[in-house]
């Protein structure tokens, strides 16, 4: 599915249209370690394509299992696509950013960037992601806290 979801924005939206987001959420889920590898980046091509796909993933509830992919996967590549499916999906809108925010995702990728266990793929990929999402976001609650931790730290992005 991952290889059909990357081709074009029709074929994601036809993967949309048959279940597919909610079916790729219930596997990311229900699935462990490199496994779920291929879900988060079909997730990650079909957000990608167009706001109304990263939408459908947003009411999929398709978040809560890429942030705790992000946070407790061992392997550093499911990581890494976790970040960037996150980024993907919050690049869109507004309303994409707050999604986000309400999820505490940006707290997860400032820490990410901060951690000296994290290797540098994983850094810039979550860097990246923080940057799409930041730049969509206008929920000013969300926004305050980040300000505090950025005025006392110093990140290379």
């Amino acid at each position: 599915m991952r290889e059909i979801a990357r081709q074009s924005p029709e074929l994601s939206k036809l993967i949309s249209n048959a279940g597919g987001e909610q079916a790729l959420v219930d596997y990311i889920t229900d699935t462990k370690g490199s496994a779920r590898y291929p879900g988060i980046a079909t997730l990650g091509f079909i957000a990608g394509f167009d706001e109304t796909l990263a939408l459908g993933i947003i009411t999929s509830k398709g978040i809560a299992p890429l942030k705790e992919a992000l946070q407790f996967e061992q392997d550093e590549k499911v990581k890494e696509d976790a970040a960037w499916t996150l980024g993907r999906i919050g690049m869109h809108s507004g309303q994409h950013a707050r999604a986000m925010a309400e999820a505490d995702i940006f707290k997860l990728l400032l820490s990410i960037q901060k951690s000296s266990h994290t290797g540098e793929d994983l850094k810039r990929q979550s860097g990246i992601a923080l940057k799409l999402i930041l730049q969509q976001c206008t929920y000013l609650p969300a926004l305050e806290p980040l300000i505090q931790v950025l005025q006392t730290a110093s990140f290379p992005f």
